[in-house]
């Protein structure tokens, strides 16, 4: 990894202030006192973070793993570009792209260290935000909290990224004129910015999550604000040394309600599917799948992967289970471990041939529908999505694979798996999946960016509850080219003359 300053003529003595940066820093934040630090954490004994975090966290930190992969490719075409250093602060300028220096290694901050510290400080605010809403409101419930969260962390997002007036902590600087001084940053964003160069320390990221919670608070809800103090000094001190204190030493119960929360929310029906009659003619197919010589990597590798899962040959230790409502059974193999394979309504094995048809009609359907938005890299992240819906889904058996959680002894039915995974089998067990193509495309493309990557839905869909399907088909309608190769018309028949030869003989005889 590039040093910053190798470039610079004054590289030294950037390097060296980058070092003193960080009092820099502590000076402007002026902790009232600092109960929670590392070794308040030694104290409390075996504390990991890991048993506070729960399965939805990966949503929220999924906003902010799309926006770095979409400015690691910035990164790299001005990694030799001279910087431009924010005063003492270790964040700089690069053809006006901002990054964050590591303070301790004065290197570039990568993505994976990135997203690293940005889900532990996510972890914080989310007990902390937990433990203002459960403290002060009498009408504190799961998805009330669920609702502030997302509030919480959207702000936080714009902080980052997108900020309304002065300059982002990580991203392009739009406006024309600006001075790279430690000035242009907001109270908060220095917060964020001391967290996120500082490695991997709770006690960094629960005070980060404090100041940042009373900032917020102070914006959206001035009654709670009130009742944790005066001032900013005051709040801060009340709601770390009291609130948060009061929260870890209980072992708030934030993981399991929060986890329930999201099952909850993965049952409801939340797929939305447009009738295949309402689909423009151009776009409805009729073959499964055209010409896959221009399936990516990440397509091939799932179709590799589907085909290892569906074609196991290991003999089983009894008749397999199938399910009584959806086209599925599981086999019990010798080793203890138990899969799902796809059937038909008939409990038929599908041939694997079959199954990896239908998966690349829908991998080219997906990057047709998409396409027309010409987001490369979000598909991508989409196809990550849809593999783990197949192989490896949170709170619901695979459709594909090994069933983990699952004994001889459970039945196997319908409420074993989520609304996602049910669509799948739907369209992997129809005899004709191709004419369904477009409805399953849209409806998981659609449920995707609405639970995983908001700011893009909300682009395309201004007002936050509203699914204009009417906009949907008409952008469809306007991008039928990219459907072409389903098309009858579209296929080319290849001949073969000693089979056309064969056929015309016997012809000739059985008349």
């Amino acid at each position: 990894m590039k040093k910053p300053g190798v470039a610079s003529a004054s590289s030294s003595d950037q390097v060296n202030d980058r070092v003193n940066g960080p009092q820099k820093i502590e000076s402007h934040m002026k902790y009232t006192e600092k109960p929670i630090d590392d070794s308040y954490f030694e104290n409390l004994g075996r504390f990991s973070i890991r048993s506070i975090q729960p399965d939805v966290l990966d949503i929220f930190v999924q906003k902010f793993r799309t926006r770095i992969e979409v400015l690691s490719h910035d990164w790299l075409r001005c990694r030799y570009s001279q910087e431009v250093p924010f005063g003492r602060f270790p964040i700089v300028s690069i053809r006006r792209v901002v990054r964050l220096v590591d303070q301790s290694t004065h290197s570039y901050m990568g993505k994976r260290e990135l997203i690293k510290r940005i889900k532990r400080l996510i972890t914080w605010l989310l007990l902390v935000n937990t433990a203002i809403l459960r403290r002060f409101t009498s009408s504190s419930n799961p998805e009330s909290e669920m609702a502030s969260h997302v509030k919480l962390i959207d702000r936080i997002t714009r902080e980052i990224f997108e900020p309304e007036s002065g300059i982002p902590i990580i991203g392009k600087v739009e406006l024309e004129n600006f001075i790279p001084d430690e000035s242009v940053f907001q109270k908060h964003q220095v917060d964020i910015i001391e967290h996120l160069t500082r490695g991997l320390s709770n006690s960094v990221a629960v005070r980060t999550a404090c100041r940042l919670a009373v900032e917020y608070y102070k914006d959206y809800n001035p009654h709670i604000a009130s009742m944790l103090g005066g001032s900013d000094e005051a709040r801060y001190a009340f709601l770390m040394n009291v609130v948060v204190v009061d929260a870890i030493e209980s072992r708030m119960n934030i993981r399991n309600t929060l986890n329930t929360l999201s099952r909850a929310g993965a049952q409801s029906a939340e797929l939305r599917l447009i009738g295949l009659k309402e689909f423009p003619e151009g776009i409805k197919p009729q073959k499964n799948y055209p010409d896959m010589s221009l399936l990516g990597f990440k397509e091939n590798s799932m179709l590799q992967e589907i085909q290892n899962k569906h074609s196991v040959r290991e003999l089983t230790i009894r008749t397999p289970q199938n399910c009584e409502d959806l086209p599925v059974q599981v086999l019990s193999l010798p080793s203890s471990t138990h899969l799902i394979r796809m059937t038909n309504k008939f409990h038929e094995t599908i041939s694997t041939q079959k199954i990896l048809e239908k998966a690349k009609g829908q991998f080219k359907n997906d990057d047709g529908t998409e396409k027309s938005e010409d987001l490369h890299l979000l598909h991508q992240n989409f196809l990550d999505f849809l593999y783990n819906e197949s192989f490896q889904p949170a709170h619901s058996l695979p459709i594909f694979g090994q069933a983990l959680n699952f004994n001889d002894l459970d039945a196997l039915t319908s409420s074993r798996f989520g609304e996602v995974q049910k669509l799948l089998i739907s369209y992997f067990s129809e005899s004709r999946a191709h004419e369904i193509l477009p409805q399953i495309s849209v409806a998981l493309l659609e449920y995707w960016y609405r639970k995983y990557n908001k700011p893009q839905w909300l682009i395309f869909f201004t007002d936050e509850k509203h699914f204009d399907k009417n906009r949907v088909l008409a952008l469809l309608e306007q991008n039928q080219d990219f459907f072409k190769g389903f098309r009858k018309e579209d296929f080319k028949r290849t001949s073969n003359p000693n089979l056309e030869e064969s056929t015309r003989k016997r012809g000739k005889q059985e008349t």
